[in-house]
């Protein structure tokens, strides 16, 4: 995940990272301190304070939404192997994510038609996310064709 630097931070510890205003940092970890972020500038890391940040949002994270609006999205791009990835309605803290594979396609997890991708690919840590959008990429441009 991405995030823009609102403020210079100058570090005062080995541990820290410095960075100027208008600086895109690519985060690393936002679990291990309420008050501080991994991050990573130019190849360097190091502990980055989260209100001097603010994160740019991915265009496939649609955050809390239900899985049938989720459906209604997706439909309406009406892109073959569109897919957004949304926060869990049934497991809090994990995330879901919902493909477009096409009104026949049978994609790698047994899923036909439009629909949110049922358990084990519907849930996935946050961690996970860069490797499900990769494998998510791949498929999309995989299906040319229904099955």
């Amino acid at each position: 995940m991405e995030s823009v630097a609102l403020y210079s931070f100058q570090a005062t510890e080995s541990d820290e990272l410095a960075f100027n205003k208008g600086d895109t940092l690519k985060i690393l970890n936002m679990e291990d301190d309420q008050n501080w972020y991994k991050a990573e500038l130019r190849g360097v890391e190091g502990f980055i304070p989260k209100n001097y940040i603010r994160i740019k949002p991915h265009p496939w994270y649609s955050g809390r939404i239900s899985r049938q609006l989720a459906e209604e999205i997706l439909m309406k791009r009406n892109h073959l192997g569109a897919f957004l990835i949304r926060e869990s309605e049934s497991s809090p803290g994990e995330f879901s994510v919902s493909v477009n594979p096409g009104p026949c396609c049978r994609h790698d997890c047994g899923v036909t038609g439009r629909a949110s991708l049922s358990a084990p690919c519907a849930v996935v840590s946050s961690l996970a996310l860069p490797v499900w959008t990769s494998t998510l990429e791949t498929i999309a441009a995989s299906h040319t064709s229904c099955v």
